[in-house]
């Protein structure tokens, strides 16, 4: 949905034509960009870093990528060329020596290192010319983890598009939200299944609603009956517009996101669009920037063992749920002013100027 939203604002407001160079057929539609499919399949998206036989793997994918872009791609159409990853602006400044070569950064970099091929991000940050960090957070990570790359970093945050709906925040509704991909590897869905259920042994008149789906649906059923919320605990699935479907089914308290690393959360800025308060973890890089703690929502500490992280989720649901902590749903639209498209825009503005 970033990438569409930046796609969009490229095109229609700063009249630039963006081309997306895709692996596969995508299974969403993406609106009116260009594509070329290079027909290869996934690249990636498995652990590597210890694990010998998918660094193999890995470095196949990338040879088979770096081949299909070198024989499909006319790199002499394009102005500038963006990367989602380092390894692959790695692959693109040897491309395309005379183009800028921009490296879009949208996780943790940290989280990067652990998981992939030190050589080959270290070389991605060193070779590209310019990075865009979606927040001051990762910009900071880049610095500790790369100082060289920092001065050639720029922060240009994603557009928060969508249109605000009454009713979304419910305060007479007892019910936590989810929205996002069911994938229990980043958003770590057990966690909040988990702190949920010692949460509702003290407001068991509460519900949790997780509005998506993906890989870990199945799983996350088979906890939810371990955890005995069978009743407790609704899977909407996948919804073309999810704050339409938690207002028609009644609104919600507050939205809750447990996961171990983000890159720019979209969905906690959708929810207080929504005047909807929200819970997060601190994790790296994005809920920081975004949760102005006891103002739109609660920022919850990790503890130093997952069971301690737990029960601060706890503590903050209970929190809210007992009226401790409150919020003044009419001034959550505001705290996310600076990541409407008009700010979004400058930003881009400024960034263009310095590279075409």
């Amino acid at each position: 949905m970033a990438l569409l939203n930046a796609g969009a604002l490229l095109n229609q407001d700063l009249g630039i034509t963006p081309v997306l160079i895709i692996n596969s057929k995508p299974e969403k539609d993406l609106g009116s960009m260009e594509l070329i499919d290079l027909g290869i399949g996934k690249v990636g998206d498995f652990p590597i870093k210890g694990n010998l036989v998918n660094t193999s793997k890995y470095i196949y994918q990338l040879a088979t990528y770096y081949l299909s872009l070198r024989k499909y791609v006319p790199w002499s159409d394009f102005d500038f060329v963006v990367a989602l990853d380092p390894e692959i602006a790695f692959m693109l400044k040897k491309l395309c020596k005379n183009k800028p070569v921009v490296m879009w950064l949208h996780g943790s970099v940290r989280v990067l290192t652990t998981m992939g091929l030190w050589p080959l991000i270290r070389a991605g940050l060193k070779r590209c010319d310019s990075i865009i960090a979606l927040n001051e957070s990762m910009k900071n990570e880049i610095a500790e983890i790369y100082p060289p790359a920092v001065t050639k970093t720029f922060v240009i945050h994603n557009a928060v598009t969508i249109q605000p709906l009454g009713g979304v925040h419910n305060v007479t509704v007892k019910k936590i939200v989810y929205v996002g991909r069911l994938s229990n590897r980043e958003k770590r869905l057990e966690r909040l299944l988990k702190s949920f259920s010692y949460f509702w042994q003290s407001h068991s008149d509460w519900k949790l609603c997780l509005v998506g789906d993906g890989p870990d649906r199945e799983k996350l059923i088979s906890l939810i009956s371990e955890l005995d919320l069978t009743g407790e605990v609704e899977l909407a699935g996948w919804q073309e517009n999810p704050w339409k479907y938690i207002r028609d089914t009644g609104g919600a308290s507050f939205l809750a996101l447990t996961s171990d690393y983000e890159g720019f959360p979209m969905v906690l800025c959708e929810a207080l669009i929504n005047q909807l308060p929200v819970v997060a973890l601190n994790c790296p890089v994005g809920p920081s920037e975004i949760v102005q703690n006891g103002v739109n929502g609660l920022l919850v500490p990790f503890g130093s063992q997952e069971e301690e992280t737990i029960q601060n989720l706890v503590k903050a649901f209970s929190s809210i749920a007992d009226g401790v902590v409150k919020f003044n749903e009419d001034e959550l639209p505001a705290s996310v002013a600076r990541y409407l498209p008009p700010s979004v825009e400058k930003q881009w503005k400024d960034f263009l100027e310095g590279i075409c």
